[in-house]
């Protein structure tokens, strides 16, 4: 696993990170419980942060099996526990966010090309494309879910964030605008109830409010 990641080579096809998961298996398939072990912190730590950088290095041209290799990297990270998830998630909501921008910004550039009028309303996104960027939004949200039980601060950034990267996509297609809602819903959810510490919750309101004040699409009250 440390010599995929030092190698920086980018894994280009599912075939190869199917693999790869089969063959760090041991790591990946280990009981959470070990993540405890004192003995084994150093080794332990050491997989992780090879794990959590093997996202990046997922570069795969049809973005469907993109979206299958980083959701089975997703499910990997999830078996290790507490700790895995932490400093693994993160780098997976990063992937999904830029895949998603990746698929988006590809149709935009084809409006641009075409002669037809290319405002809000002229665009529209074709059924293949509205199925894959709601499986990626779907597959982003539950990321964070997982993120969100052990740190609930890093998921609402992550969220927020996830709102910026729906804003242009939300002025397009009423299903992008239903889940850039429920990420905004969630994002207020957990500063209402998961942030106490008053320097945190005044951060975190400042980013609520800057994200609010930069959305493009129609808000629900």
């Amino acid at each position: 696993l440390k010599a995929v990641v030092l190698s920086r080579k980018p894994l280009e096809n599912l075939d190869i990170l199917t693999k790869l998961l089969t063959f760090i298996k041991p790591i990946t398939g280990a009981d959470p419980a070990e993540e405890e072990d004192k003995d084994n912190i150093y080794e332990i730590e050491e997989n992780n942060l090879s794990l959590s950088k093997l996202p990046h290095l997922v570069d795969i041209s049809d973005p469907n099996d993109q979206l299958q290799a980083i959701s089975n990297l997703t499910e990997a990270c999830r078996k290790g526990g507490k700790r895995r998830v932490k400093m693994t998630i993160s780098a997976i909501v990063w992937s999904l966010l830029k895949l998603a921008s990746k698929v988006y910004s590809k149709k935009e550039k084809e409006w641009e090309n075409e002669d037809e009028d290319t405002s809000s309303s002229g665009k529209t996104l074709n059924p293949d494309s509205i199925s894959l960027l709601t499986n990626i939004w779907n597959a982003c949200y539950k990321a964070i879910e997982l993120i969100t039980e052990i740190d609930p601060e890093t998921g609402f950034k992550l969220l927020l964030q996830g709102v910026m990267y729906l804003n242009n996509a939300a002025t397009v297609g009423k299903e992008f605008k239903v889940i850039a809602d429920q990420y905004l819903s969630q994002a207020t959810t957990i500063f209402q109830e998961e942030l106490a510490d008053s320097d945190t919750k005044y951060k975190a309101l400042n980013l609520l409010v800057g994200t609010i004040d930069k959305i493009k699409y129609p808000t629900q009250d």
